[in-house]
């Protein structure tokens, strides 16, 4: 029987299947009681550079109000 996805997990799962080349508002996913713990979940996604082996990039805003992802190409 799998464990139960944590919070952490659903964000990952989220960011890694989230559209490249769009803007998410993260008000809209995540609900008021949750969003410091999305943000956080974010920062350490991009912090320990998990996207840029899965060949993306997250960028967030200065006011940790959205955040866009797009393609990364890494260098030759």
């Amino acid at each position: 029987m799998r464990p139960e996805p944590t919070y952490r997990d659903k964000v990952y799962r989220f960011l890694i299947e989230a559209e490249t080349g769009k803007r998410y508002e993260i008000a809209k996913l995540a609900k008021k009681t949750s969003r410091e713990e999305f943000i956080q979940v974010l920062k350490d996604f991009i912090q320990f550079r998990d996207c840029e082996v899965m060949g993306f990039e997250v960028e967030i805003s200065s006011d940790f109000k959205a955040f866009y992802k797009k393609h990364y190409l890494q260098p030759v």
